[in-house]
């Protein structure tokens, strides 16, 4: 008789004997997740090995990055403009597409607007003088809107922004002076941005009656009886007018008189005839004479008689028999 063969390696464990299977995880990415199992066939249990095969969860196993558990991130651009205003995740061991390791930057400042993103350019316009036309543009780079700012820069049509009177749509006067005697007859206006030469904000006054006639502007000399209205006061000036007019401007000199009393005419009086009487305060007439105007001056002497009291002279244009009375005192 023989001797039967003892193959078995350790009598002691069931696990082990001859032809038993071992397994081990195979871990290529030394991300601590299996890819793959291997296996031996032995009495002894291998360093590292079981008796059942561990579970092979990495998807991947020639990458560390992917593995179960693994966070992938993806940004998330609402407005479609490029830019991320939040980021969402997923659980994976594979990659999503899109996805990454690292959570993207989100700089939109507004996701649900596709007009505020980083590095959007706004534009305000600049109104130096407060006409309410601007004359230039300024603009900021930033994400979101700033207040009064727009996308599209404005129109600058004001052509001096340090002027607040010039501006789009301005009017401006200029007097018309047809016949160049200095005084208008009518105001003519253009609307523009610039002030033209000449022209001015305030309409002139157009007080010349016939633009036609440089010798018919107001204030022009009169002459009576024409039927025309030379000084443009409304009415041709009859003599009886002039007079009543020029008389005002007779000086009767000195007031006391002694013998001599100077009476100034006023020049449209040359050579005129004038009748001069003196009365008593009694109403008796005491000097009436008659003198030719020369030199706008009548010289009235000859009146040291008369008593020293008062008198009262008259002056009269012995052509229309206007005439003025005024009171002087004998000395």
């Amino acid at each position: 008789m023989t001797a039967p063969a003892t193959p078995d390696c350790d009598d002691t464990d069931a696990n082990e004997f001859p032809g038993q299977t071992w397994y081990i995880g195979v871990d290529n990415d030394n991300d601590t997740f299996f890819g793959s199992v291997t296996s031996v066939t032995a009495c002894e249990q291998p360093a590292g090995y079981s008796l059942t095969a561990p579970a092979t969860p990495d998807c991947d196993d020639n990458d560390a990055n992917e593995f179960p558990g693994q966070t992938w991130y993806i940004g998330v651009d609402n407005d479609s403009d490029t830019f991320f205003g939040s980021v969402t995740s997923v659980t994976a061991c594979e990659q999503p597409a899109g996805y990454s390791l690292t959570a993207p930057a989100t700089p939109d400042c507004d996701d649900n607007d596709a007009n505020e993103f980083p590095g959007q350019t706004w534009y305000i316009g600049v109104d130096n003088d407060n006409d309410t036309f601007f004359g230039s543009v300024t603009s900021v780079t930033a994400c979101e809107q700033p207040a009064g700012y727009s996308l599209v820069a404005p129109a600058t049509p004001d052509c001096d922004d340090n002027d607040a009177n010039e501006f789009p749509g301005q009017t401006w006067y200029i007097g018309v002076d047809n016949d160049n005697d200095t005084f208008f007859g009518s105001v003519t206006s253009v609307t523009a941005c610039e002030q033209p030469v000449g022209y001015s904000l305030t309409a002139p006054t157009a007080d010349d009656c016939d633009d036609t006639d440089n010798t018919i502007y107001p204030g022009a000399p009169e002459i009576t009886n024409d039927g025309i209205d030379q000084d443009c006061n409304g009415s041709d000036q009859t003599t009886l007018e002039r007079d009543k007019i020029e008389f005002q401007n007779i000086s009767v000199t000195p007031n006391p008189f002694g013998d001599t009393i100077n009476i100034a005419l006023p020049l449209s009086y040359n050579n005129i005839e004038f009748s001069i009487q003196i009365f008593d305060m009694n109403g008796r007439l005491v000097i009436d004479r008659h003198y030719s105007n020369i030199n706008n001056r009548i010289n009235v002497s000859g009146l040291d008689k008369l008593d020293q009291a008062p008198y009262i002279i008259k002056i009269i244009n012995t052509a229309t028999g206007f005439s003025m009375m005024k009171q002087l005192i004998k000395f």
